[in-house]
């Protein structure tokens, strides 16, 4: 070993010029340990040939071999010059997950990151909670997404304790207009309304409170379902939950006493539209309960952005599973993959 690290030393010396090309090239007789930190060195020498030379060598290397070197002997300056140099998305990963990566290198990388670098630099709560401006470097990126976005805004709130910021662009429940239509039905209209349906064919389950079949209450006019939304007995929470109509899906999470262990059957339901999954989401109270992230999560029918963004709410078991769970889309699949890996590290 005491030969490399002359070998070493007449490269940084730069005394021999034939030497310091083949060092850059990669053609010197040098263990990866003592020759990738001497490139390295060399792509920031003032040579602009040494500079390329090295520079070329480094991103030309096998990815899989890059990867296990990171995770194994690279040392703090290689594992940042491959995290904002390397062109292969799995060795900036391997060197982001590196739990003694400089914040300064993860906001570099954060302000030119492509959606899928994001979404790692994003996994690092552990360097953002100390140095949160690693969120201000993700804003300043040109390619920021919007759901990278709406990440930096909930982790300022829930993880940092910031005040919320600019609203976001999820999908929000029903509001004054939905108020306003619900009041203009008065209880006679209702009870007109109900005793038509009557006269239609029954179809599916029946309501206690109506004496209508699931049929007949779809047959029912928008306002008179979003009316019959408030107070809504069991059975007929379960029917309007699974409307078509977003409108009436969501008020019936507003309006009516739905019990916990309802949002967790509606959370994993195949049968509701992506809208109540995401206003399932976007309640606060309800991200509180771990059954209710575990069924969103792995519910298919949830948009995946909303999915990655509430893995780092599971257990490292329950990531163990999904990253094989073949019912989920392959970004959650891959993000879950991701997240157990830098958990248990």
């Amino acid at each position: 070993m005491s030969g490399s690290h002359d070998l070493v030393s007449r490269v940084v010396a730069g005394d021999n010029k034939l030497l310091v090309q083949l060092a850059a090239d990669g053609v010197m007789p040098l263990p990866p340990e003592h020759l990738i930190p001497l490139q390295v060195h060399l792509a920031g020498s003032a040579d602009a040939d040494i500079v390329a030379r090295a520079s070329d060598r480094l991103v030309s290397y096998d990815v899989q071999f890059l990867v296990d070197f990171i995770e194994t002997t690279a040392t703090l300056e290689v594992v940042s010059y491959l995290a904002r140099h390397s062109p292969h998305p799995s060795v900036i990963e391997a060197a982001l997950r590196r739990r003694d990566l400089p914040s300064s290198t993860l906001a570099e990388v954060a302000e030119a990151a492509d959606e899928g670098i994001q979404e790692i630099v994003l996994l690092r709560q552990d360097l953002i909670v100390e140095h949160p401006d690693v969120l201000q470097a993700l804003e300043r990126n040109p390619r920021i997404t919007s759901f990278t976005r709406r990440r930096i805004a909930e982790i300022r709130r829930d993880v940092l304790g910031m005040p919320d910021g600019a609203p976001s662009e999820e999908v929000q429940a029903p509001t004054e207009a939905a108020d306003a239509d619900l009041l203009e039905v008065d209880e006679a209209a209702v009870a007109e309304a109900i005793e038509q349906a009557r006269s239609l064919p029954s179809d599916g389950e029946v309501d206690e409170q109506t004496g209508l079949s699931e049929g007949q209450i779809r047959a029912l006019s928008v306002a008179v379902r979003l009316r019959l939304a408030r107070g809504a007995t069991r059975t007929l929470r379960g029917i309007l939950v699974r409307d078509s109509n977003p409108l009436i899906a969501v008020a019936v999470l507003r309006y009516s006493a739905i019990t916990e262990s309802e949002i967790e059957l509606v959370a994993k339901s195949r049968s509701v539209i992506e809208e109540v999954l995401m206003a399932i989401a976007n309640d606060r109270e309800w991200m509180k309960k771990y059954r209710v992230v575990h069924n969103l999560i792995c519910n298919p029918r949830t948009p995946p952005g909303v999915a990655v963004r509430l893995l780092p709410r599971l257990s490292i078991r329950d990531l163990n599973q999904l990253r094989f769970d073949r019912g989920v889309s392959d970004a959650v699949r891959q993000s879950a993959r991701r997240m157990h890996e830098t958990k248990t590290k």
